[in-house]
């Protein structure tokens, strides 16, 4: 159970209600877990379970704890939550949006993939300032060809159903943009590829060549884009879209998308690194995006036939 999980229940009256969802592959688990809850309406999906309008005070610790033990992923829900109640989403790319963590595979391409990969890891569990991190990884690269764009992007591993999980905010008139520490060359694509509004991200400085120099800046030429450069992103997107911040979904899984997650109507950790699943005040451990799609009422119509249905207050 993470520490943020821990106050938010704590902080519960003892009347309040909510939803839980239950997300795993085993059926026989997940309804074993159900049974733990007087729910007024119990909702079933191929590997989730949704519990509607139940007592806060009957989600104990040990129930989370044994949750995750058994790779369960359950998430405390307020009641009625809705897409509509949100303007726009945005979320980090590399482990999030996609598999890959990009600069790492663009360091195998010069023979510096393992290198890299370590900083890269340090950099994510918060243990070293990220642009520090950043620029000394970028540096390993220097003089790489043009072509490693195009190598790295042939590698590209989408999330799964992370392209569904896009097309259903966009469906519901979000607005969608990923905000990454990685680069525009990348993140343009990906951008594209899931049919998003638009991204933010750090740009690598060329030669004249097409070569890479081995420095890095943030968007255009500016600070390199952190976890407070992410959160001032998501600040500037509400305030296009008039927008408040609690009509913002954010997501990631590193120490650098911290701060986007904590200011947002509902943030959440994706398979987060330790640091950011202890911070997050909904975390996916373990399943894909149809868990994210799940918590919204959007992906339960029965839901919005049910009196236990309460609008959300976000």
């Amino acid at each position: 159970m993470t520490s943020h999980e821990t106050q938010a229940t704590s902080a519960l009256r003892k009347d309040d209600r909510i939803d839980i969802l239950l997300g795993g592959t085993d059926p026989a688990e997940l309804e074993s877990f159900a049974r733990e809850f007087p729910a007024d309406l119990i909702l079933r999906r191929p590997d989730f379970i949704r519990l509607a309008n139940v007592p806060a005070e009957s989600l104990t610790e040990e129930l989370r704890n044994r949750a995750i033990e058994n790779q369960i992923d359950l998430i405390a829900l307020t009641p009625g939550l809705s897409l509509k109640d949100f303007r726009v989403a945005c979320f980090d790319m590399d482990s999030t949006l996609i598999q890959n963590e990009c600069i790492d595979d663009m360091a195998a391409i010069v023979g510096r993939g393992k290198e890299v990969a370590e900083m890269t890891r340090l950099a994510m569990e918060g243990h070293l300032p990220f642009a520090e991190n950043l620029r000394r990884r970028v540096h390993c690269l220097e003089g790489a060809d043009g072509s490693i764009f195009e190598k790295t992007i042939a590698g590209l591993k989408p999330t799964p159903f992370a392209a569904e999980w896009i097309a259903m905010l966009t469906a519901n008139g979000i607005r969608t943009y990923i905000l990454t520490g990685g680069f525009a060359e990348i993140a343009r694509v990906v951008a594209e590829r899931y049919g998003m509004t638009g991204f933010v991200s750090n740009r690598l400085g060329l030669n004249a060549d097409g070569s890479l120099s081995g420095e890095v800046t943030g968007p255009a030429g500016g600070k390199i884009l952190d976890a407070d450069g992410k959160r001032r992103a998501v600040e500037v997107l509400a305030e296009v879209a008039n927008a408040p911040l609690s009509a913002v979904i954010c997501g990631g899984d590193g120490a650098n998308d911290l701060e986007m997650i904590g200011v947002a109507g509902f943030g959440f950790a994706y398979h987060g690194k330790p640091v950011v699943a202890a911070a997050a005040r909904h975390a996916v451990r373990f399943g894909d995006f149809r868990t994210v799609a799940h918590c919204f009422v959007e992906a339960w119509p029965e839901l919005s036939e049910c009196a236990c249905a309460a609008p959300s207050a976000n």
